[in-house]
C-alpha cells in the first residue's frame, strides 16, 4: 500500500484503470466459459429427454402392433392389418431416432431389438396371416397365446428398449447435475464479477481522492511558502 502511495496520481489512476481492465477480462473468460458449459448441459439434457421420449413411443409401438394383430384375429378384417403395419413402421422409426442420440457402445441394444420385433413380424403376424387365410384360426390364435411364440421375440424387445431406458436415466440425472452445478457457477461468476467491478470503482475512486488532495495540499502548502516569503521581504 505504501508502494502505491508512493506513485504519482497518473500512475495510480493507470494501475487502477489496469487492475479494472484485468478484473473485467477474467470475469468475461470465467463468464464464458460458465455459459459454454451451461450450454452444453443444456444440450445433453434436451438429446437424453428426446431419447426418453422415442423410447416410449418405441415401446408403445411395440404393444400396439400385438393389439393390432389380435384385433385381426378378432375380426378378419384387414384394416387391422393396415393399423398392424404403420405400428411397425412407427416403431422402427422411433428406434432409428433413438439410434442418432445414443452412444456407439449401446448401438447394438437397438439392433438386437430390430431384429427381434422383425422376427415376430415374420413368425407371428406374417405367419398368422398365413394361417387364417387357410383358414387355421385356432393355430393362428396359438401364436399370441400363453404358450405362443410372440413372447419369445417381444420379451427380448422390451428388454433392449428397458436396457436403453435405464442407460438413459442415469445420463439424464447426470446432465441434470451438470446443468445446476453450470447456472450456479454462472450466477457465481456475475455476482463475483458485479463485486469486483463495484471494488475496483471504488479504488478508482479512492485513488483519484488521494491525487487531488494532494494536489490541492500541495498547492496550499506552495501558496503559504509564497506568502511566507513575500512578507519576510
Amino acid at each position: 500500500m505504501k508502494l502505491i502511495g508512493n506513485l504519482t496520481a497518473g500512475r495510480q489512476l493507470t494501475l487502477a484503470w489496469a487492475l479494472t481492465l484485468g478484473a473485467l477480462v477474467v470475469m468475461g473468460v470465467l463468464m464464458v466459459t460458465n455459459l459454454l458449459a451451461l450450454k452444453s448441459a443444456s444440450d445433453a439434457l434436451a438429446r437424453e429427454e428426446r431419447l426418453n421420449s422415442a423410447l416410449a413411443e418405441a415401446e408403445f409401438r411395440l404393444a400396439r402392433q400385438e393389439n393390432s394383430y389380435r384385433g385381426y384375429l378378432l375380426s378378419a378384417e384387414t384394416y387391422y392389418i393396415a393399423r398392424l403395419e404403420n405400428h411397425r413402421a412407427e416403431f422402427k422409426k422411433s428406434l432409428e431416432e433413438v439410434r442418432l442420440d445414443m452412444p456407439q457402445q449401446h448401438q447394438a441394444t437397438i439392433d438386437q431389438a430390430l431384429q427381434a420385433a422383425d422376427g415376430w413380424h415374420r413368425d407371428v403376424a406374417l405367419a398368422g396371416q398365413a394361417l387364417v387365410a387357410q383358414g387355421r384360426m385356432a393355430e393362428a390364435e396359438q401364436l399370441v397365446g400363453q404358450v405362443g411364440v410372440s413372447d419369445r421375440y417381444v420379451e427380448p424387445v422390451e428388454g433392449a428398449i428397458n436396457t436403453l431406458k435405464e442407460v438413459n436415466a442415469v445420463a439424464l440425472e447426470a446432465s441434470r447435475h451438470a446443468q445446476g452445478a453450470a447456472s450456479r457457477n454462472a450466477v457465481i461468476t456475475v455476482t463475483g464479477g458485479l463485486a469486483s467491478a463495484i471494488l475496483m470503482a471504488l479504488l478508482m475512486g479512492l485513488a483519484m481522492s488521494r491525487a487531488l488532495a494532494r494536489s490541492t495540499f500541495g498547492m496550499v502548502g506552495l501558496m503559504q511558502k509564497l506568502r511566507a516569503t513575500e512578507a519576510t521581504t
